[in-house]
């Protein structure tokens, strides 16, 4: 809920995202955090529904960091679809309504993405330290339930 106020609300609605000058990363660093724990719950509401015994907490933390850097780079993808087809500078690839050149073009992508990765390997990383001695006891908390 955290994520979709500060996101949705804040960063579309109230405009932080134009007003603010790293508002984006901090999106981009949040993100990975919520989609790590989501990624957990994905893979525990399989392996609930599959016969085998639970893996090892590495197998985890490899599940949740892979499916927030998937999708990380999947909202990569969209927005240069965006800027591509819609023009909206998604990518701040313009700045004052010049293009930028070279690096300075990639700048914003690749900090999303660096940003993106530090965020999903804390995840990851808290949920190590969390798990103690049971692994099956400590991800059963992510778990999906779908009625």
């Amino acid at each position: 809920w955290l994520f979709i106020l500060i996101s949705v609300f804040l960063g579309t609605c109230l405009h932080f995202i134009s007003h603010f000058k790293y508002y984006d990363k901090l999106l981009h660093f949040s993100s990975p955090i919520v989609l790590t724990f989501l990624g957990y719950g994905i893979l525990t509401y399989f392996l609930e529904n599959s016969r085998s015994q639970y893996p090892s907490v590495w197998f985890f933390m490899i599940f949740g960091f892979a499916f927030a850097q998937m999708c990380g780079v999947l909202w990569e993808f969209w927005e240069f679809l965006c800027d591509q087809f819609l023009g909206l500078n998604l990518q701040r690839y313009l700045l004052h309504g010049q293009p930028l050149i070279g690096r300075k073009a990639l700048l914003d992508t690749m900090g999303d993405l660096f940003v993106n990765t530090c965020g999903s390997i804390i995840a990851s990383f808290y949920a190590y330290l969390r798990v103690k001695k049971s692994t099956t006891q400590y991800f059963k908390n992510f778990k999906i339930h779908i009625h």
